[in-house]
């Protein structure tokens, strides 16, 4: 499939109940979205008390106004999500400051999400802010846990300066609030 122009997101998932086992999206050209009005290439998201299963493999991604590929886990989803063999190059002329290729995260004051993430052998580049981002928030006192292995990912192009990320960070996995995070 080719999936492009999206006035907001190229293709949007959103389950807020019941159990999504196993949504596998494979073997796509992702082009651009929407260039005032774009947000991501390619957006999974749970809320509520949802289970969402997914597996992202062998996508080329061209690009994203915000976030390429985000998967967001909310309120007290349970969620997995594997990364495998994607080529993540952000070419939007409009990129937004703070979004960045490849994030898989969730929580906010009042949500306790758990997450199982894998992210392997993926070409990330171009991206405004972080390339890669696992982040795991929450207020102090809200549980939920994200564990995971990050491996064999390559981020930017080793002769091209700021070419994994020009304003931020390369990789970054981040617990903010209560929870638990584990990155190997």
């Amino acid at each position: 499939n080719t999936i492009s122009g999206g006035f907001n997101d190229n293709l949007r998932v959103v389950n807020s109940s019941g159990t999504l086992n196993r949504i596998t999206i494979e073997n796509n050209q992702f082009g651009l979205n929407d260039f005032t009005w774009g947000n991501a290439s390619l957006t999974l998201e749970g809320a509520g008390s949802a289970a969402m299963y997914m597996t992202v493999q062998n996508n080329t991604f061209q690009g994203a106004r915000c976030d390429v590929v985000q998967a967001v886990m909310n309120d007290t989803t349970t969620s997995e999500f594997i990364a495998r063999g994607n080529n993540i190059y952000n070419t939007h002329l409009s990129k937004l400051s703070g979004c960045g290729n490849l994030f898989y995260g969730g929580g906010g004051n009042n949500s306790a999400p758990t997450g199982r993430f894998l992210i392997e052998n993926n070409l990330i580049t171009g991206s405004r802010s972080t390339a890669l981002n696992v982040f795991k928030g929450g207020g102090t006192s809200n549980g939920g846990d994200f564990q995971g292995t990050i491996r064999n990912n390559t981020i930017g192009d080793l002769a091209i300066p700021n070419s994994g990320s020009a304003e931020a960070t390369g990789i970054n996995v981040e617990l903010r609030g209560g929870g638990l995070m584990i990155a190997r």
